[in-house]
């Protein structure tokens, strides 16, 4: 039986940290905007969210990833001015810094249908077939309005 990892807000910062030593020697040089987004997801503590959620997973199939990382995830490209979750995907798998924040390693990035089923998760409620399909235009994935 497969369930929802709870993951703890110190395990996404132990995460963090090692990913972003891993792939970036110097953060000071990093953009001023980019380490305000950091200090903002570092600071975040959404590990209740996992608790929250666990019930809207299936116990079976492969192990989802921490509702909390996919939240963290699409709020990070809110605040990026992404709302195109196809353009976050790809801004996440080009900016390795982005999918770091994320807590996903580089090559690691969920695909644009995780985000999209996640999403409607939240949104407590089912992806139906005429909302996934309302979801795409022109070749790209929207967050689609409550």
């Amino acid at each position: 039986m497969i369930s929802l990892q709870i993951d703890s807000h110190r395990s996404y910062q132990q995460r963090c940290c090692c990913l972003l030593q891993k792939h970036y020697k110097n953060l000071h040089q990093l953009p001023k905007s980019i380490r305000k987004t950091i200090h903002l997801a570092f600071s975040a503590d959404l590990s209740h969210v996992d608790r929250i959620m666990r019930e809207h997973y299936s116990k079976f199939g492969p192990a989802p990833r921490p509702a909390s990382y996919m939240l963290r995830s699409l709020i990070l490209s809110i605040l990026q001015g992404t709302s195109s979750i196809t353009r976050w995907v790809d801004l996440m798998r080009s900016n390795s810094l982005y999918a770091i924040i994320s807590v996903f390693s580089p090559d690691d990035v969920p695909g644009v249908g995780t985000p999209v089923v996640t999403s409607a998760r939240f949104r407590n409620r089912n992806l139906l077939e005429s909302e996934f399909n309302d979801s795409y235009k022109d070749g790209e994935c929207y967050f689609s309005q409550p």
